[in-house]
């Protein structure tokens, strides 16, 4: 059985350019000649990763400042082409250049092992995020016997700076807490099971 293509995420459409049909899409790819070639076949998907478009075909293509103008064989209107806003543009990973020896594709960096150059393991690689600052790796040290005492002395010293923070800031509110006149943050006296079998019985002595 032949396994179905996988499309790679290569450009986010824009908005539609001119009234010919044509389409803005700034490029996702660092092959954007090859990839917006024309009579390249390529698919249209929305934020929830489903097919607005499973097949289309670039007619032309052409750089135009950062972003490039394409396209679509058929949709010779502006009206053909209102649906693009905000939406990306994929191509079969059959299409693109391939991964050279020294590199990978990002959805395949889950369970790769990172090391220091002198080989020293840092971990495995348990997810990813693209942020505004660059990439963000997630890495795993356990499973890798790397988990060093640092890294234990490093998180009881966030939680206990984090337990610290909340407790000041529910006594600033009385909330739980309460601000001695010295400065002391002192626990306020909860309900005690005695405390609370008292006043039930109150309650049903009155009634």
């Amino acid at each position: 059985m032949t396994e179905p293509l996988r499309h790679l995420v290569v450009g986010r459409l824009r908005k539609p350019h001119g009234l010919k049909g044509n389409v803005a899409i700034f490029p996702l790819t660092s092959d954007p000649d090859l990839v917006f070639a024309a009579g390249q076949q390529v698919g249209v998907k929305g934020l929830d990763g489903e097919f607005v478009h499973e097949s289309l075909t670039i007619e032309w293509s052409a750089k135009y400042h950062r972003e490039w103008i394409l396209k679509f064989k058929g949709m010779d209107r502006v009206e053909d082409v209102e649906w693009v806003r905000g939406l990306f543009l994929t191509t079969p990973d059959t299409q693109v250049r391939a991964p050279s020896s020294d590199e990978v594709w990002l959805h395949e960096l889950e369970g790769f092992a990172v090391v220091r150059p002198d080989g020293t393991p840092l971990g495995l690689v348990t997810a990813w995020y693209e942020t505004a600052g660059g990439l963000l790796i997630a890495l795993s040290r356990i499973v890798v016997t790397a988990h060093h005492p640092s890294d234990v002395v490093a998180a009881a010293f966030v939680g206990a700076a984090g337990a610290w923070l909340v407790r000041q800031w529910f006594a600033a509110r009385g909330l739980g807490f309460a601000v001695t006149a010295n400065g002391i943050v002192r626990p306020m006296p909860g309900p005690s099971l005695r405390r609370i079998i008292k006043a039930l019985a109150r309650r049903l002595h009155a009634a």
